[in-house]
């Protein structure tokens, strides 16, 4: 297809656009163009046919999208970045490219733009607004089918004729879902960058989300949604999920110090400070202490205690057993809610069966 002839170069027997767009080449072949139509505008009747040879493909504003016209059958091959592959194009239909992807026939290159240019259609469709092809015209043997839908590898994506919205979000859920696994395939967690995985927890959160709402309106669309049941409708549990979240994040950085009695009259970051290094030998640098709870029988109430390096959390508690031994101190991390009612759950089984085995536990 053509835009503008002067933005195109001749070689030979084929017209080149100019290296802004992307590659894509017209062989005039057998003057089968459509474009041969406007070539005397004056001539053309009110209902007209461009009897086509080869198959056409014409940009449309889906990203990276085409519909396609083929009158007979044709060989379309599909290049990946570790996949090849070839499928036979007949009647029409959309075709969708990955951006890495590239496909081409023995007359077309179609080539994906970046997604940031995805509005920018290279070819114009306003051209082939003129160019009226119906199924009803009489003596014509044209043989089109609406929006025929391709079996195609998984590399390549093809849409029936959708909402656009949903296309949209369904490729943003694609790329959200190549990032998240990226991070996820990382070997170790960076505390540094903790924030990054917490960004993970979220993005995963969000795409099981729109998942199951994409799948949703697709039912609603289909006609296909089942009856809502009379009884009341669960609790979701997905606010839940998000403060867990936040509440784990927020305690990063802390640990619980049970069984521990700080000198009166020294300051208490000090103290702890000096505590934790000896128990770790490394410099252990505490951001704040607070006390919580009541006094235990000794008289000692809990500290929570902010560590200025989150890293430092899972050394202490590496080495706890130390302060145990030596000065019947406890050491934990700072649990949520949540993690302190699963944690009496668990402890609550434990006491039966040992009850029942005759065991004694005894927890500080």
């Amino acid at each position: 297809m053509i835009n503008d002839m002067k933005d195109c170069s001749r070689i030979n027997n084929k017209y080149v656009y100019k290296e802004k767009y992307p590659l894509f080449l017209l062989p005039i072949i057998h003057n089968d163009c459509e474009a041969l139509l406007y070539t005397h505008p004056q001539k053309i009747p009110e209902k007209r046919v461009s009897a086509i040879h080869k198959t056409i493909f014409i940009k449309i504003l889906k990203i990276n999208s085409w519909i396609f016209v083929s009158p007979n059958d044709e060989t379309l091959t599909i290049k990946c970045q570790n996949f090849e592959d070839s499928i036979r194009l007949n009647n029409s239909g959309i075709l969708v490219l990955a951006p890495h992807c590239i496909a081409f026939t023995s007359s077309v290159t179609l080539k994906p733009i970046d997604t940031k240019e995805a509005n920018e259609s290279f070819i114009n469709t306003n051209y082939f607004q003129n160019l009226d092809i119906k199924n009803e015209i009489n003596n014509q043997d044209l043989r089109f089918s609406f929006m025929e839908t391709l079996s195609l590898n998984k590399s390549i994506l093809v849409l029936p004729d959708q909402n656009e919205k949903l296309a949209k979000i369904s490729y943003s859920i694609d790329v959200l879902k190549a990032k998240e696994q990226k991070m996820l395939n990382q070997k170790s967690i960076d505390f540094n960058h903790i924030h990054h995985y917490i960004l993970v927890y979220l993005v995963v959160f969000l795409i099981d989300n729109f998942d199951a709402l994409l799948n949703k309106i697709d039912r609603v669309l289909s006609g296909v949604e089942p009856q809502q049941s009379t009884s009341a409708t669960p609790v979701s549990s997905d606010a839940e999920i998000m403060n867990e979240v936040f509440e784990r994040h927020k305690r990063m950085n802390n640990i619980m110090i049970f069984n521990y009695g700080p000198i009166a009259d020294q300051p208490e970051t000090a103290q702890v400070s000096s505590l934790l290094s000896n128990i770790t030998a490394q410099q252990i640098n505490v951001s704040k202490v607070a006390k919580v709870g009541k006094p235990n029988k000794n008289g000692h109430r809990a500290l929570k205690v902010t560590l200025i390096n989150a890293s430092d959390v899972g050394l202490i508690l590496r080495n706890k057993i130390k302060a145990i031994r030596d000065e019947q101190i406890y050491i934990e991390t700072d649990m949520t809610p949540k993690q302190r009612s699963e944690l009496h759950t668990v402890r609550s089984e434990l006491n039966e069966h040992n009850k029942a085995a005759g065991i004694r536990t005894e927890y500080h």
